[in-house]
């Protein structure tokens, strides 16, 4: 068994120290990337809940991880000393009926929940322990996310680089906000160069989905990666979206 313990405070900054310790210890064990993509996107969403919920108090505090790769599988502890807050509670998603109620709540764990093999919850000695298994199975990487523009054949074409991250994910939110039109619109969204999504990132695609639609556009998505488009079926997403392999695939479907 190897193990790496270590202590972040609760700031959405520390979250990249956890991400890049989870994969220096998946390429010192030689781990398949298709283990270490799903908890990362996890561990995003359960941390950045802790940080932004746990404590009322706008003080400081400690949050104690524990990753560590044993019995076929990579696991990860998370403790914090907030409030009292079992995230197993919150009722199962039916995401399908997500588009239609508007709802964006609960997603989170709706995502942690189909990414991980396993997930518990306990209370113990005042604080909160969620514990994250991905069992391993046989089975490549790391960028800043930038947002190129351009039009092709008449069609508004998005192409996300690099990483759709929590940090990312403001931005890109920002970005698009800046420049969806008040009415009907056809958006073409290039995903071949995106290396990693959070799940933050799904929100943001989840919520230009809904404002598009409520003008009476369409959302096509070309591109993804084995790893992305992966993430996109055990999370549900690739039911709310339509997906192409090719830009020219989705140009065709958009006219």
């Amino acid at each position: 068994m190897s193990t790496v313990a270590l202590r972040i405070k609760n700031s959405l900054a520390e979250i990249a120290r956890v991400t890049e310790t989870i994969e220096r210890l998946a390429a010192d064990q030689r781990l398949p990337m298709n283990a270490v993509w799903p908890l990362n996107v996890a561990m995003d969403e359960v941390l950045s809940n802790v940080i932004r919920y746990a404590h009322e108090d706008g003080l400081e505090h400690e949050i104690h991880i524990q990753l560590s790769v044993e019995r076929g599988a990579l696991m990860a502890q998370v403790e914090d000393d907030g409030a009292p807050f079992d995230p197993l509670s919150t009722p199962r998603t039916d995401i399908e009926r997500r588009v239609t109620s508007g709802e964006v709540g609960g997603l989170g764990i709706h995502i942690v929940r189909n990414l991980m093999s396993e997930v518990r919850y306990a209370r113990i000695g005042g604080r909160n322990r969620l514990i994250l298994k991905k069992s391993l199975a046989p089975n490549p990487e790391e960028h800043r996310m930038n947002l190129c523009e351009i039009s092709e054949n008449g069609v508004r074409v998005l192409e996300v680089h690099g990483r759709l991250d929590s940090t990312a994910a403001t931005e890109f939110e920002a970005q698009l906000a800046a420049t969806l039109k008040p009415t009907g619109q056809h958006l073409l969204i290039d995903l071949s160069r995106l290396l990693y999504i959070s799940s933050a990132g799904f929100r943001v695609l989840y919520r230009v989905l809904m404002q598009i639609e409520q003008r009476q556009g369409k959302v096509v998505l070309c591109g993804l990666s084995a790893d992305v488009r992966d993430l996109f079926n055990m999370t549900g997403f690739n039911k709310l979206f339509r997906i192409t392999d090719t830009r020219d695939e989705a140009i065709a479907a958009l006219r």
